[in-house]
């Protein structure tokens, strides 16, 4: 059985996207993150993670930097 969320484990290896750099786009803690991948998400929380996860391609797409 493979873990949970797997699709969206995947894409953040294929962006070379770091937890703490998606949790902190969410505005939540890192470790937060971690136990939410631990279990399906809900539709919405997918939604959520998916739209942070663009957000942070298009800055680095833009030349942007995400503040630490």
């Amino acid at each position: 059985m493979g873990k949970a969320n797997q699709g969206i484990r995947n894409e953040l290896r294929e962006k070379d996207i770091p937890h703490w750099q998606l949790a902190q786009t969410l505005g939540v803690h890192e470790t937060t993150l971690v136990r939410w991948l631990r279990s399906p998400l809900s539709p919405e929380n997918t939604a959520r993670i998916r739209i942070a996860i663009n957000e942070i391609m298009e800055l680095r797409e833009g030349g942007g930097n995400i503040a630490l």
